[in-house]
């Protein structure tokens, strides 16, 4: 557990590396309007205990549906998700979610932005202002405490984004494609301190993408996704030791994994042969 009790209140603890998490047989339709959408089907892979997983597919082949499934926000029509070897059978709270878009609320400063956790989970709130302020100092946006969204850049939003998934210390991060609409420099910078803070804590990740490169950078273990209904087509395990740079992904062998990566999804139809 990444928090204990003690003396009658919540206090953060030390915090464990990541939980395994296992995924079974996993498939999953969507109804509406008496129409079936099959969104994933047959899923079957191991996110190891402090393991690094990019999620990789195309638009629409259901990377963001099956992080709802490991939280236990949606229930699969079919298999089942394990954490540490237990069924996941309701919403399992003991992990960070960071999404596309920041989603912090305009008239709240970043520090209590990041302390909206905190509230919601009824935490200490002097343990949970200083972990706040200690997590600002870790992603680089200390000093802008009492700044509003507004006034800060995409990819500082998203920092507090970030600092507010990991304020509870949880061993498990899920990532929905968190840096996507960043500009290409702010973007290379946020996936360096993301290793960065990966490393340092070892929390299992689930991260979503659609851009290889990224994938290569981050991941211990790449999970390919083709096309609706997404499949699992490739796992790829990354032999590259960390930390990683940009400058990385020009070696020989992670460019060659890199159009490997390309000619798997072009074979799915992902997308156009000349692509």
């Amino acid at each position: 557990m990444t928090l204990q009790k003690a003396a009658g209140k919540m206090e953060f603890g030390a915090g464990a590396i990541g939980l395994s998490i296992s995924f079974e047989g996993i498939a999953h339709t969507y109804e509406a309007d008496h129409t079936r959408t099959q969104a994933l089907i047959d899923i079957n892979f191991t996110a190891g205990a402090g393991e690094f997983i990019a999620l990789l597919g195309p638009s629409g082949c259901g990377k963001s549906t099956l992080l709802l499934i490991a939280a236990g926000l949606a229930r699969p029509s079919a298999g089942r998700v394990l954490i540490e070897g237990q069924p996941v059978t309701k919403p399992f709270t003991d992990l960070g979610f960071v999404f596309q878009d920041a989603t912090l609320l305009e008239w709240r400063t970043a520090l209590r932005n990041i302390l909206i956790q905190a509230e919601a989970r009824g935490l200490d709130r002097v343990a949970a202002e200083v972990r706040a302020r200690e997590l600002m100092v870790q992603t680089g946006i200390a000093g802008f405490e009492n700044a509003f969204p507004a006034q800060l850049s995409g990819g500082m939003r998203q920092r507090v984004s970030i600092c507010r998934a990991l304020l509870h210390n949880p061993p498990i991060m899920l990532m929905d494609e968190p840096f996507g609409a960043l500009d290409a420099m702010t973007r290379e910078q946020m996936l360096l301190d993301t290793q960065r803070i990966w490393m340092e804590g070892r929390k299992t990740v689930l991260f979503v993408t659609h851009d290889i490169p990224e994938a290569v950078l981050l991941a211990d273990k790449i999970v390919v996704l083709g096309p609706r209904p997404g499949r699992v087509l490739k796992i790829y395990e990354i032999d590259c030791a960390r930390p990683r740079s940009i400058n990385d992904l020009s070696r020989r062998d992670l460019v060659e994994l890199q159009q490997e990566i390309r000619d798997v999804l072009r074979e799915s139809g992902a997308f156009s042969r000349t692509a």
